[in-house]
């Protein structure tokens, strides 16, 4: 499997790559740096992953809040199976999980190719002390 990744962070997506690259898969950087433009960033996350032929794309995004809880967005048919197993093991270290909610309105589910999924964290505490329970989570998701 290629995995296009979003995740805002370099140290993020070095964790959760070298975690897929035990299972055989690749990963494909999806986050553009230097840009300030949020209209240009969200078309170069769209460019790197249909260029890349991504067969899943996460995003993930961390958003400061009270309690630990994520939202998730997706237009996954195929790969939802996938998806519910990383919010399965997300739900088991306490994050409150809303439902899937289609996600059609926003513009990186709309325009990338491959079937998608966009994370919202809301997180109260420090977003790096999530990283490697988020690529243990995906890596758990994308083995089974």
């Amino acid at each position: 499997m290629k995995l296009g990744l979003d995740a805002e962070n370099p140290e993020l997506f070095g964790r959760i790559n070298n975690k897929l690259k035990i299972l055989g898969h690749s990963t494909v950087y999806c986050t553009p740096q230097g840009i300030i433009n949020k209209g240009d960033a969200l078309h170069k996350s769209v460019l790197a992953a249909n260029q890349g032929k991504v067969d899943l794309f996460i995003s993930i995004r961390f958003i400061k809040g009270d309690k630990e809880v994520i939202c998730p967005f997706s237009n996954a048919k195929k790969e939802l199976y996938k998806i519910c197993v990383i919010l399965k093991e997300l739900s088991n270290s306490g994050f409150q999980i809303k439902a899937i909610e289609e996600g059609k309105k926003f513009y990186l589910i709309k325009n990338i190719s491959a079937e998608s999924v966009i994370f919202k964290f809301y997180i109260s505490q420090d977003e790096k002390k999530y990283y490697e329970f988020i690529s243990r989570c995906i890596f758990k998701g994308l083995s089974g």
